[in-house]
């Protein structure tokens, strides 16, 4: 969605005007956890009514996504790492995290995050 969409229509609209290339910050909820499935259940339980949100609800199915649940980032501190990348690569200049999970789960996941911004 970013490298399709995002990027290429805000990189446009800048460019009309004069603008430097904006910045794109994405944001998901990203739980290191050993139960993906489990972790997804989480945030549909939590977050789910987002989904119902209008302007969310257009960006999900642009997405072909069918809840918030389906846009997290989980797994191991690997998966994790490679999906971020994923994120840089497709043009995103920054990512917000929203740990999720267990409460062990999201200390986990700050802990992460935290090793992440050091190395940037």
């Amino acid at each position: 969605m970013i490298e399709d969409f995002i990027r290429p229509t805000i990189d446009k609209a800048a460019a009309a005007a004069g603008r430097p290339q904006p910045q794109v910050i994405a944001a998901a909820c990203v739980a290191l956890t050993d139960d993906p499935d489990s972790t997804r259940q989480w945030i549909r339980e939590r977050f789910g009514a987002a989904g119902d949100m209008p302007a969310y609800r257009a960006v999900l199915d642009r997405g072909g996504k069918a809840g918030p649940e389906d846009t997290a980032v989980l797994g191991d501190e690997a998966a994790v790492a490679k999906e971020l990348q994923r994120y840089a690569d497709a043009g995103a200049t920054e990512f917000l995290f929203c740990p999720v999970g267990t409460a062990a789960e999201q200390e986990r996941t700050i802990a992460f995050a935290l090793g992440q911004a050091a190395a940037a």
